[in-house]
């Protein structure tokens, strides 16, 4: 059962179009595992995040405060 996002801020799952999402995703991964460069040094190519985030195997969840990822 789905809990629905406090008002002003949105839960999603990423596609193929939401690569600058998924970039935005992995900063803050490096932020609260304090790595950052590990997670935003040497990122995969705009194509290969695509194609991962279209796989039907593979599933990433934002939460989004306006296009800001928190």
């Amino acid at each position: 059962r789905a809990t629905p996002a406090p008002p002003g801020y949105e839960i999603k799952a990423l596609g193929p179009d939401d690569v600058a999402t998924m970039r935005g995703m992995l900063a803050l991964f490096g932020e609260a595992f304090a790595e950052t460069d590990t997670y935003t040094a040497s990122q995969p190519a705009d194509g290969y995040l695509r194609g991962l985030l279209a796989s039907s195997s593979f599933i990433a969840v934002a939460a989004l405060d306006g296009s800001t990822v928190i």
